[in-house]
């Protein structure tokens, strides 16, 4: 199987962790791609969600989106239905107006259970029902990521400055008691 080193996913998902740190996982350890941004892995520093996301967001040069059934919504006739979180719906559109929807640089991973909105039928998604692993999920993967490095769209991950060196702190504090 490929390597992909040169890519650094972002990884949208809703509740179920499980299937988001198998993915995780896949992409890392399986694929070798660079480690991935996990919101709710990075450390807020004061940041609200939504600024947090838009920093981190541009660490990235491709996104996974995972499509899982956590929620249950009810249409105005009472038709229920299983929907995503809706930051993954955010964040799905987001990525697709950032990366272009025809690029294929934002990869939609689904699990059955999930009704699709008929706004993005049409969009290619792999379901990824039996495992992300699975001999069938992994070869629709690697043809979608193929495709993405053979574009040649796809520009090295941003890298964060290493300031690199020692550090030290010194001085003392002083508490006052009352």
């Amino acid at each position: 199987m490929p390597t992909y080193p040169t890519l650094k996913p972002f990884v949208v998902h809703g509740h179920n962790t499980s299937f988001r740190d198998e993915v995780v996982d896949y992409l890392t350890h399986t694929l070798g791609m660079l480690e991935p941004i996990v919101l709710d892995g990075v450390a807020s520093a004061g940041r609200t969600v939504i600024e947090k996301f838009g920093e981190e967001s541009t660490k990235c040069n491709i996104a996974v989106v995972l499509l899982t059934p956590d929620d249950r919504g009810t249409t105005s006739t009472g038709t229920r239905y299983n929907t995503a979180r809706p930051n993954v719906w955010i964040e799905l559109g987001f990525f697709f107006a950032r990366f272009g929807r025809r690029t294929g640089r934002t990869l939609l991973i689904y699990r059955k259970g999930l009704d699709i909105p008929t706004d993005i039928s049409g969009v290619f998604y792999i379901d990824a029902t039996a495992g992300i692993a699975d001999p069938n999920v992994s070869k629709r993967l690697e043809t979608e990521l193929n495709a993405v490095i053979t574009s040649g769209i796809v520009t090295p991950a941003p890298v964060a400055p290493h300031l690199g060196g020692m550090y030290a702190v010194s001085g003392s504090l002083h508490l006052a008691s009352h």
